[in-house]
């Protein structure tokens, strides 16, 4: 992106000394200010990722690959326990305080590591049991994680 606009500033500083509206015969130009360049802007979309927000994001994924596995054996075995409601109102608790403790965001990380350990447990459980034919790109992966 540098490049381009380096470029661009070249070109039309050559094309006006090639038109003849340089005052001086010098071949160095005069300066007339600063340029401040903020190399800290980031798009607006993109939010920075804690530990909590991905843990809770690895724990809807794979609740969702649980349910995926296991629709073949509904009714015929009872569904797998994740904790999902509790999980989801542990993650809330923290998410929307205004200021954490660091004890208070570690037991809140374990708790969340618990659950996302347990999911990739059942998860272990049912790719062995069901083909993995039924999960998409993405959930495939999840299942190879879980097996290592």
């Amino acid at each position: 992106m540098f490049e381009k606009i380096n470029e661009s500033i070249h070109k039309k500083a050559a094309s006006k000394k090639s038109k003849g509206f340089e005052k001086d015969d010098n071949d160095s130009p005069e300066n007339k200010g600063k340029l401040l360049v903020d190399a800290t802007c980031s798009p607006a979309d993109i939010t920075f990722l804690t530990d909590l927000k991905l843990l809770n994001k690895a724990r809807k994924k794979s609740e969702k690959t649980i349910d995926i596995l296991h629709k073949p054996h509904k009714g015929k075995k009872l569904e797998p326990r994740t904790y999902c409601r509790i999980a989801r109102k542990d993650f809330l608790s923290v998410a929307k305080a205004k200021s954490l403790s660091k004890n208070k965001r570690r037991k809140v990380i374990r708790k969340q590591l618990g659950y996302v350990e347990r999911d990739l447990k059942t998860i272990n459980k049912l790719t062995k049991e069901n083909p993995l034919s039924l999960l998409t790109g993405s959930s495939i992966k999840i299942c190879l994680l879980s097996a290592n």
